[in-house]
């Protein structure tokens, strides 16, 4: 096998500030320093997390066709675009394994693997890293032609890493999938580089001593999050809390717009913020009241885990899936049911009016360290890179 090829291609749409990418990078940046060979192909090299490549790991940029370059497409149709670019890069660099990285992604990597050849030599894995529909989500009918749908992103991989087992669970039981094509890789956070973050100063007098308690939740403003529930929740609690709402996060300004117009209506405006995108959220994570998940679905949140490594208490909904096996099934944290503003309100309430507890969350969320999930997707690649050298010498 020549030295010049990449062992390891993560792929992944761009550079953005998700979850996704900054696991991506974490994977990348370790099997790199475990001396094998690793590239990170992107759409795009743009966006927040640019910085946080290293100097010596290579990213290769896969680029907008031309005709679509002048134009604002979604990233799906960009992503799919891109097929034909994708599948002559894995013919020219052959890489051992090709992982793709993130749900958003997985169509186009299969297509291109497809159109490729199917290479022997190239173990094509993927990271599932959100839940799967549901039927009870969509009613039977829908859902299970959504199901449909989602299973063909996964039936060109030889094996599937789940962030969790309650989406390893799921994908067997509503996608068909082979439990024995899958493995359980729980997210993982890298606990003392967050408590270095955490001592980061804050210039915000809205979390000086003395002021109200903020809630504060944290990623891309869009469906998934669901802040709408979260701010209907909010304008419940601040009826019997003196509270405030701290969103940090990027979204398109139309999803922004429609989060203030919200707070206008329901009164609340002059206690919500949304700051944007925030390089270093656990200095507020550290300082907030409380943080909330009100998603409407998670693979496994990282940003959960994180808020935990920075001693906040933390609310969080019932969505499918992880959460349950983050918070140990509520021991940790409160568990509230889905789209149910009240239910959230009132987990709040109870959770400010308790002792913060901050020591025992950091003790927890230890079993969380990024170092466990680094070695389980080092040991992943080793296993599939012996098969990969099989099917060369083959």
């Amino acid at each position: 096998m020549s030295e010049e090829k990449p062992l390891l291609a993560i792929i992944v749409f761009d550079l953005t500030a998700t979850g996704v990418v900054r696991n991506a990078i974490r994977i990348a940046s370790h099997i790199a320093a475990r001396g094998l060979k690793t590239e990170i192909w992107v759409i795009s090299r743009e966006g927040e997390f640019k910085k946080d490549v290293p100097a010596d790991l290579n990213v290769v940029e896969i680029g907008i066709p031309p005709v679509l370059g002048h134009i604002a497409p979604s990233r799906r149709l960009l992503s799919l675009s891109a097929v034909p670019r994708i599948a002559r890069l894995i013919a020219e660099r052959k890489p051992s394994v090709l992982l793709s990285a993130g749900n958003h992604f997985h169509l186009a990597a299969g297509l291109a693997y497809r159109w490729a050849g199917r290479p022997p030599a190239t173990r094509f894995l993927g990271r599932a890293s959100n839940a799967t529909p549901r039927l009870g989500r969509y009613g039977k009918q829908v859902g299970t032609i959504a199901n449909f749908i989602d299973a063909m992103k996964y039936r060109e991989m030889h094996h599937i890493i789940a962030v969790s087992h309650e989406l390893a669970e799921d994908m067997t039981k509503y996608l068909g999938i082979d439990a024995a094509r899958i493995s359980v890789i729980p997210n993982g956070i890298d606990v003392a580089q967050v408590q270095r973050l955490v001592a980061e100063p804050l210039d915000d007098p809205w979390f000086l001593s003395g002021e109200p308690p903020v809630i504060i939740s944290a990623g891309r403003i869009s469906r998934q999050k669901n802040y709408e529930l979260l701010l209907d929740a909010f304008a419940l609690l601040r009826r019997i809390h003196s509270v405030r709402l701290v969103i940090l996060g990027d979204g398109p300004p139309r999803a922004r717009q429609a989060l203030a117009d919200r707070a206008a209506q329901l009164g609340v405006s002059e206690d919500f913020r949304l700051p944007g995108y925030e390089a270093n959220p656990m200095r507020y994570f550290s300082r907030a009241g409380l943080f909330a998940l009100s998603s409407r679905w998670e693979g496994a949140s990282n940003v959960l885990l994180e808020a935990l490594a920075c001693g906040c208490p933390v609310v969080a909904t019932d969505c499918p899936t992880g959460v349950r096996e983050q918070l140990d099934n509520g021991r940790i944290g409160s568990i509230v049911p889905m789209n149910d503003p009240e239910a959230l309100a009132s987990a709040m309430a109870r959770r400010l009016e308790e002792p913060r507890r901050s020591e025992s969350l950091v003790e927890y969320v230890n079993r969380f360290d990024h170092d466990r999930m680094l070695l389980a997707y080092e040991q992943v690649f080793k296993s599939e890179i012996k098969g990969s050298d099989v099917e060369r010498s083959g």
